[in-house]
């Protein structure tokens, strides 16, 4: 079950999911802005499956 994918609690919780994955990508090497436009492409994708 992926947390992206599913309805979230709250929008709190959507957002630390988010949030979380940004850190990651962070600590993996990417620069900020790689960060941001990965996190911004895996919502945009979870937005497009959940309709």
């Amino acid at each position: 079950m992926n947390p992206y994918f599913e309805p979230a609690a709250n929008t709190r919780q959507h957002a630390a999911l988010l949030y979380d994955q940004y850190e990651a990508y962070v600590q993996a090497g990417f620069d900020e802005e790689q960060a941001m436009d990965l996190v911004k492409t895996m919502l945009v994708t979870a937005l497009g499956q959940a309709q």
